[in-house]
């Protein structure tokens, strides 16, 4: 049986921006407190457009054309990282992100096409989270813990980190390597 490898369809993030996102995460894990949260390693540090779920590698590769057709309708996308936000709610967070502006509705339009192509879903919220990076995960689901999490993510107050372009997505999938779990890319596949 062919190894099984968490797989995604995501938009890397420039080398300066996770610089920035690591000291908003620090910024927030004072606040937080470390055991409250698994922090996102920075080798997974991505805006994910689809998770594909546990594929094997060839399955993986086999999506390249179908990937590369839906991006062809798309022009590179022009994205703010901005705010810290708690998901799927400020009040109750589950998880912490950096909150994404600008093209997002053309974001959200190739998260969409990506996601009705390849038969998956786009979490099991009631309504669709709005584009983020992920920072953490609550470790528990206690509403104490969750309501201090909240209050870390306010105090906080992060501003806008910095603008990028997608001019691409890749076809990716996470490994195991001596720095911790980190995001391998098989192939980058233009927008346009």
């Amino acid at each position: 049986m062919p190894e099984l490898l968490k797989s995604y369809i995501l938009a890397p993030i420039p080398h300066e921006l996770r610089e920035a996102i690591a000291a908003a995460s620090l910024q927030i894990k004072k606040r937080a407190g470390s055991s409250a949260l698994r922090w996102t390693p920075d080798g997974e540090i991505c805006l994910t457009l689809v998770s594909l779920g546990d594929l094997p590698a060839s399955r993986l590769a086999a999506l390249q054309p179908g990937v590369t057709d839906a991006c062809r309708a798309f022009s590179p996308l022009r994205l703010r990282l901005r705010e810290a936000l708690g998901l799927p709610t400020a009040t109750m967070p589950k998880s912490i992100g950096i909150g994404v502006a600008g093209d997002v509705e053309a974001f959200l339009s190739l998260r969409t096409n990506l996601a009705r192509q390849f038969g998956t879903e786009m979490g099991t919220h009631a309504r669709p989270l709005p584009p983020h990076v992920e920072i953490a995960r609550l470790r528990q689901l206690d509403d104490r813990v969750r309501a201090d999490v909240s209050r870390a993510i306010k105090s906080a107050r992060i501003g806008t980190l910095g603008d990028f372009t997608v001019s691409s997505v890749d076809l990716a999938h996470s490994v195991s390597s001596s720095d911790g779990p980190m995001l391998r890319s098989l192939v980058s596949i233009p927008l346009g």
